[in-house]
């Protein structure tokens, strides 16, 4: 009989890459800090952002945005190999800080989240102080 076929060399394991952006439910406070919740638009902003940092394609999660208890987010997926690990850490570079602002939230300090994750290994989250009331002007 005929020798069988070389196996073929596996491919390289698929790793999935997450990122999310959040904002917190700002309970009880209100003033101009307070960051609007992401919107579907937020999330397309995420997906150019993932992508500026590597090869991998990015894609809305729905629902967005989803409310998780006690915060709205967008979150965006994409599959490539381990490689994406270095998007993951790229992506939270500063604190997730250069995410913010190429969100369109560089102008808020507090009630923000984000993360960026892998099924292959990296791990990254980070949140901003929560926002508080200003204390009432002396009378």
């Amino acid at each position: 009989p005929p020798p069988p076929p070389p196996p073929s060399p596996p491919p390289p394991p698929e790793c999935e890459i997450y990122a999310e952006f959040c904002v917190y439910d700002p309970v009880g406070v209100s003033n101009p800090t307070v960051p609007p919740y992401p919107t579907a638009e937020t999330c397309a902003m995420l997906v150019d952002y993932m992508e500026s940092l590597g090869e991998t394609e990015f894609q809305c999660v729905p629902p967005t945005p989803s409310f998780q208890g006690d915060k709205y987010c967008v979150t965006v997926m994409g599959v490539g190999s381990p490689a994406v690990n270095g998007i993951c850490q790229a992506a939270s570079n500063v604190d997730f800080i250069v995410m913010y602002q190429a969100l369109g939230y560089g102008d808020y300090s507090c009630n923000l989240g984000a993360s960026s994750n892998t099924t292959c290994g990296c791990d990254e989250e980070a949140e901003t102080p929560k926002c508080q009331n200003f204390s009432p002007p002396p009378s």
